[in-house]
């Protein structure tokens, strides 16, 4: 694991916690710190679908922030 420092943007349903550092460059300025850890085996299916999209550049808003986002 990296120590990095960042903005807490979001929490998921899971607990699993989300950061951003734009002073980092792009495809290195979003993490994600789990909630469960597995030592240094993770697995990036322990990332619910809502958030798949801003870790992965898709778009810059969070699901909370996104008008767009269905709501069910």
């Amino acid at each position: 694991d990296e120590l990095k420092s960042g903005t807490l943007v979001g929490v998921d349903k899971y607990g699993n916690k989300y950061y951003e550092n734009n002073a980092h460059f792009v495809g290195r300025n979003r993490w994600v710190e789990y909630a469960d850890h597995y030592w240094l085996d993770y697995n990036a299916s322990q990332i619910p679908a809502e958030w798949y999209g801003w870790m992965h550049y898709k778009t810059d808003l969070i699901p909370t922030k996104d008008p767009n986002r269905p709501h069910h």
